[in-house]
């Protein structure tokens, strides 16, 4: 069973452009934070829309931390929009 550690942490301002996650070497999971206003996210590559994608609210949070799981390919892949009239902050803790 893997033993989660921390990579690094990015706080995001995620805005009416698709953004993309600062993915440090060696992660493998992450935990995603939505601490202010909704977003959208695709993990395709897709790039998301104010009513495209998957959407989450203010308090929201992406848990990737499946230990039988590697989900680099999905955070290099991710890309976030806000979906409101107002920028929307999220907080990201890497894994290994």
């Amino acid at each position: 069973m893997r033993r989660w550690r921390s990579t690094g942490r990015q706080q995001l301002t995620v805005s009416n452009s698709a953004v993309t996650l600062t993915v440090p070497s060696e992660t493998a999971g992450a935990l995603i934070y939505v601490g202010s206003n909704p977003i959208r996210f695709t993990l395709d590559g897709t790039d998301p829309t104010s009513s495209l994608g998957i959407a989450l609210s203010a308090g929201d949070f992406i848990d990737l931390t499946d230990p039988d799981a590697d989900y680099r390919g999905l955070l290099l892949a991710m890309k976030l929009i806000r979906s409101g009239s107002s920028d929307a902050v999220c907080d990201i803790e890497y894994l290994r």
